[in-house]
């Protein structure tokens, strides 16, 4: 970014500072309104069409999770997980995030991004 883009998007940020805590809110109030029922979401909750990974990897819960954290609330989520897929060794199952710390404790921790540990 330079000149004239930069100023806007500091502009931007700038005004949106304030209002973060009510766009985090409606971003967590649209996940739970949302009846898909998928695990990896839809384009209404957290989904976007144009991810250059295919929405791979995206998670209701662990999406949950983060705003519910980042509003400030318990962070306990009861929606349901992304089902399990072997690890890139075969031998075993990729961890999933999991409301209940005592659950993640051993379990490496993914990037909710990429999925890379």
């Amino acid at each position: 970014m330079t000149g004239g883009a930069l100023t806007a998007a500091a502009g931007i940020a700038a005004e949106l500072g304030p209002k973060l805590g009510d766009l985090l809110a409606a971003a967590h109030r649209r996940l739970l309104a949302c009846d898909c029922g998928r695990p990896g979401g839809c384009p209404g909750c957290i989904q976007i069409a144009r991810c250059g990974e295919y929405n791979e990897g995206l998670s209701r819960q662990a999406c949950d999770i983060v705003l519910r954290w980042s509003l400030g609330m318990e962070w306990e989520s009861h929606l349901p997980p992304l089902p399990a897929k072997p690890d890139a060794k075969g031998d075993g199952e990729t961890p999933m995030l999991k409301g209940d710390a005592s659950e993640t404790e051993t379990a490496e921790r993914l990037c909710l991004v990429c999925g890379e540990g």
